[in-house]
């Protein structure tokens, strides 16, 4: 049986580029995931028609509009308003992960050198 130790770094020295740029880009992962989620929570509870008067649904619409908001209602379809909604959380998907892609961007542009 073989043990695994781990060196940790001292806190005296700087951090390279690449360590700072690893933490930030595993922070703005954290944050996005996050907010993916509840997007898929909140169009899972959408397409399954829950209650908008619930407490749980009022507060998970509270947590999601400002991602979620500007692209509702962006698509009419007359025949299946529920596939409307679908594809409006999917251009809001679509958004984010381009926003989160820019931010890895400039992240790795100025500390990755």
């Amino acid at each position: 049986m073989t043990t695994t130790t781990i060196h940790h770094t001292s806190s005296s020295q700087p951090l390279s580029s690449a360590e700072i740029f690893l933490f930030l880009s595993r922070i703005v992962d954290y944050l996005f995931g996050i907010v993916y989620g509840i997007m898929a929570f909140r169009l899972t509870l959408e397409l399954f028609n829950a209650s908008e008067s619930n407490p749980f649904k009022a507060a998970l619409n509270w947590l999601s509009d400002p991602f979620v908001g500007p692209f509702i209602g962006l698509f009419e379809y007359p025949f299946s308003p529920r596939w409307a909604l679908a594809f409006s959380y999917f251009v809001a998907f679509c958004v984010l992960l381009f926003i989160e892609a820019v931010i890895k961007g400039f992240l790795r542009l100025f500390w990755m050198k």
